[in-house]
């Protein structure tokens, strides 16, 4: 897109629009959503939202929805000092 903050609303827009069905999707569009925070500078933000799409990424065993979550990590080697992101990369390890 180009435009992380335009990014960010239509994929938080998209997550929302989830009704508990489409768990992959709904997980898809929160890494998404997440990675947009991140591209603006919303290291927390970007970290907590991932979390979310990890939270749904347990419900189902999908390479589709892993491989994004770890690209997502993968761009955050220069913020290893912070701990939300410390935290995340723990957690998508365990993935593998």
């Amino acid at each position: 897109m180009g435009r992380p903050r335009d990014a960010e609303d239509t994929f938080a827009a998209a997550a929302r629009a989830f009704d508990g069905g489409a768990v992959r999707t709904h997980a898809l569009y929160l890494v998404r959503q997440a990675d947009a925070q991140w591209r603006q500078g919303h290291h927390e933000e970007a970290c907590g939202t991932a979390h979310q799409a990890l939270d749904l990424t347990d419900q189902i065993s999908s390479q589709r929805t892993t491989a994004p979550l770890q690209d997502l990590v993968a761009t955050m080697d220069s913020h290893l000092g912070l701990a939300a992101v410390k935290d995340l990369r723990e957690r998508v390890a365990t993935l593998c």
